[in-house]
């Protein structure tokens, strides 16, 4: 019977831990200010056009692809995708090459460059939208 009572005792344990776990990370995002619903995308877009943040891509790239499908295309309205292939529609190629764009995406944001899909919550942020 002790050998019983040990195993239910670790496993109410285990399920506490795992319970408080869940907790503190929720709380922990949700303090952030930087956690995006699925509502709020036009305007984390809006917000990014005005902070002047630019994604860097092509029209082949499976990942660009990714990123504009999220923003159910407020990144080309709001003028925040650049076209980086020649044979794309109104593209950049200078400018990416100026910018030193070899990986896409590729967001610039304040500045930085960093490369890669990105959540929403990862872009609002880096680019300190609260939304």
């Amino acid at each position: 019977m002790e050998k019983k009572q040990k195993i239910v005792v670790s496993i109410v344990v285990i399920l506490a831990i795992a319970v408080i776990f869940l907790f503190i990370t929720r709380a922990i995002s949700t303090h952030t200010g930087y956690v995006v619903k699925d509502t709020n995308i036009e305007s984390l877009a809006k917000c990014l056009s005005e902070n002047n943040v630019k994604m860097y891509g092509a029209f082949w790239c499976g990942h660009c692809q990714n990123q504009k499908s999220l923003f159910e295309g407020n990144l080309e309205s709001m003028n925040i995708y650049v076209e980086c292939d020649p044979r794309g529609d109104n593209s950049q190629t200078d400018l990416c090459l100026d910018k030193g764009i070899r990986v896409y995406p590729t967001w610039e944001i304040n500045g930085q460059l960093y490369t890669g899909e990105k959540s929403f919550s990862q872009l609002a942020e880096l680019s300190q939208c609260l939304i």
